[in-house]
């Protein structure tokens, strides 16, 4: 069976080569200048090798007929070379004759997080994906057309990333967030900015494949989306009212095409697009600033030392990068969408200079200029919002856009947008996406940079980071991490494991929905729990909890005590939301006006393992995970069986109810001769003390009856 399997491949294998073949013929033959299309970048090897293939083939079998000639004629040692040449070439046929691709595994394992997260939520990446963005059919005009973005779903798609990335409700709060928590970590205060002394702002976007305004002929080729650029603007200037004189969008080493500049300037007409070539009006050329960047490797051409005035003349900074594969650099995000902030980039490209950015020549633990660009006190060292342009992402650097398989893309375009305040955090996201969609294209090693990056401080390569030369060594960039899983897309933040990325892909905001049930031992007395606590009015209306100490207007009828209530996605992992609940007579946690027992948790869509504590029961967790939506409302009830917890172990209340062990006063997790010693201690307080094991509001022997059957009880949350 196994080598009829093999026998298949290889037959596939053949035919793969043979059509490959066909298509180059088809496709470069009458247009040369295809052969750089990614579509033929991929044909081409898997062409030769058919090639190779048959050339090897027909040659063994052409030398053994020789090779009997001229043995038949007696003229051995002409007969002895034929054979040789024979095995040679049937050898190299057997070693060639498959076609192989390789996929790339990192050196650190998924969710392995390295660094320290940056923003106001660390490590938060917001991916936003709204296939309604892009229609292009891939054939009719050019994706970049009014008629294949939609404006409006761009416009939104930018409100919802900024608004989820800072938790703010508006469009002008989030920017006003994000210049507050910029200014408060670079020494000016809680400021946001500043309009009388009109702060400049520098955008760079990716223009790698204009070399003129017209483009000429490469109108395919990917580049920033101009109606990204128009929304960002749009942003800045008519929501935050920030001078458009204010604001320069550049790349500094290509140009600013007409399709970006015609689609932004009658709106924003005193933006300054900077390129190297400039022009008249609000288009400038580029004035270098020499020395601006000292390399912390061994760079040594001047021109790579340059920086834009503009951009140094600079507050603020914002990185708008693509989504692409790059066959030099493994991947081009942030690092390297600041080769066009220096004059010469093909320098660090082509030797000298590329083997400083291809992870194939340096391979891992060694030095890289991206790391450089990345923490540059004038380049993304100043970045007030980072951005991966994923509306159209695609293969190559000088690719059109290229579908994508990976769900929830499923043969579509990859119609998305990543913003984040933590670089390293979305340079980490894009390499993840990028490669579980296109293994093959990704080169060993591709994320050297990103580990020098979050290790800056005390990177891997052991090279002291010091892009402005002043003898201070920069500080980690950020937190970097590979998911667990191309499906769930999920890292340590939104885990509950780890202090690494957090990837959300929906609004904060949208709250799961579920209902709990749970009994408290020591208040239960037929079918539900005693109210001594509240007809004393002794529950006060700030939750006990310092996970979240929240103050309610008053405390309604029918509820017996606060709980607090939390969601993991792992049972050892950390809470991914604590939330403080009245807990009612019945049973149910329920909403602050007592009346509704429907919760609603500030989480996204997922499983998740429920924890209820109480301030003297033993705390329990939930053995299986609840599913949880924003649609419908899920129910999990512990008072059924000990078996819905973790250790099984619940209290027998008696007709088939079960509820959680009292007397851990002094939240040990565990019920002992401390907790007796501590009742003793308080004992005939009256009110509301964590001492009262019954709930009856005084501290007293009645408490202690508690204590002695569950000595020994103890909780099983990992």
């Amino acid at each position: 069976m196994d080598q009829i399997k093999i026998g298949w491949k290889k037959c596939c294998c053949f035919f793969i080569g043979f059509l490959a073949f066909i298509w180059f013929l088809v496709r470069v033959v009458p247009r040369p200048g295809r052969a750089a299309y990614p579509c033929q970048r991929i044909a081409f090897p898997l062409a030769t090798t058919f090639i190779t293939y048959i050339s090897s083939l027909l040659a063994s079998v052409f030398a053994y007929r020789k090779a009997r000639y001229f043995f038949s004629r007696k003229r051995y040692s002409i007969a002895f070379i034929c054979i040789l040449s024979a095995g040679i070439t049937l050898i190299w046929h057997l070693n060639t004759s498959s076609v192989k691709t390789y996929a790339w595994t990192p050196s650190d394992p998924p969710n392995s997080p390295m660094g320290t997260a940056r923003g106001i939520f660390p490590g938060r990446v917001v991916w936003v994906h709204e296939p309604d963005a892009t229609s292009w059919d891939g054939s009719t005009g050019y994706w970049w057309e009014d008629t294949h973005v939609s404006q409006t779903v761009v416009d939104d798609m930018l409100s919802k990333s900024i608004q989820w990335l800072t938790e703010e409700n508006t469009d002008s709060l989030a920017w006003d967030a994000l210049f507050r928590h910029f200014n408060q970590n670079h020494g000016k205060g809680d400021v946001g900015y500043n309009y009388e002394t009109e702060e400049r702002i520098a955008i760079k976007i990716n223009c790698n494949n204009s070399f003129y305004h017209d483009r000429r002929r490469k109108e395919d080729q990917i580049e920033a989306t101009p109606h990204l650029v128009y929304a960002l603007l749009d942003h800045l200037v008519n929501t935050m009212g920030i001078k458009d004189s204010k604001i320069t969008v550049y790349d500094a080493a290509r140009v600013i095409p007409d399709i970006i500049f015609d689609k932004c300037q009658p709106d924003f007409p005193n933006v300054r697009y900077m390129d190297k070539n400039g022009g008249t009006g609000s288009r400038c050329q580029v004035m270098w600033v020499d020395s601006a960047i000292t390399y912390s490797g061994p760079v040594i051409m001047d021109s790579l030392h340059m920086l834009p005035f503009r951009v140094l003349n600079a507050a603020y900074f914002i990185n708008m990068s693509l989504l692409k594969v790059h066959p030099h650099a493994g991947v081009t995000l942030l690092g390297k969408n600041h080769l066009g902030s220096i004059p010469t980039p093909y320098n660090l490209h082509q030797p000298p200079g590329h083997e400083f950015i291809d992870p194939n020549l340096v391979g891992m633990n060694a030095y890289s200029p991206l790391v450089d660009f990345l923490g540059h006190e004038n380049l993304s060292g100043k970045g007030l919002l980072f951005i991966v342009d994923g509306l159209y992402g695609t293969l190559a650097q000088n690719a059109p856009p290229e579908k994508w398989d990976l769900a929830p893309f499923n043969d579509d375009w990859s119609s998305s947008l990543f913003v984040a305040q933590d670089p390293v955090a979305l340079e980490s996201v894009g390499l993840d996406f990028l490669l579980a969609e296109w293994p093959e294209l990704i080169k060993d090693d591709t994320d050297n940079y990103i580990h020098e990056a979050a290790l800056a401080n005390d990177p891997p390569s052991g090279t002291f980071y010091d892009p402005e030369g002043d003898g201070t060594r920069l500080e980690s960039l950020g937190v970097h991490e590979h998911w667990n899983n191309a499906a769930d897309k999920e890292y340590t933040r939104n885990l509950g494991t780890g202090d690494g990325v957090e990837l959300i892909s929906n609004d904060p905001a949208d709250s799961v929905l579920m209902t709990i049930r749970v009994f408290l031992e020591s208040a239960f007395s037929a079918g539900e729990m005693s109210l001594y606590l509240n007809s004393a009015g002794y529950i006060p209306i700030q939750s006990p909890y310092s996970e979240d100490p929240r103050i309610i207007s008053s405390v309604p009828n029918d509820i017996t005590d606060w709980v607090l209530l939390e969601l993991r996605r792992v049972q050892d992992g950390s809470a991914l939301a604590s939330v403080s609940v009245l807990l009612r007579k019945d049973g149910y946690l329920v909403t602050d006006d007592g009346l509704s027992t429907v919760l609603k948790i500030d989480l996204p869509p997922g499983d998740y393992y429920p924890v209820v504590r109480h301030r003297n029961h033993i705390d329990i967790i939930a053995n299986e995970t609840v599913a949880l939506n924003t649609s419908t409302t899920t129910i999990y009830n512990f008072t059924t069986g000990s078996d819905k917890v973790e250790g099984a172990e619940l209290a027998d209340l008696g007709g088939g109810i079960y509820g959680m062990f009292a007397g851990d006063t002094n939240k040990t997790e565990v019920v002992n001769s401390a907790d007796y010693l501590v009742v003793k201690t308080y004992s005939g307080s009256e009110g509301y003390y964590d001492e009262d094991c019954n709930l009856t509001g005084v501290v007293n022997s009645g408490d202690y009856l508690i204590i002695k059957p569950n000595s020994g009880k103890n909780s099983h949350i990992p």
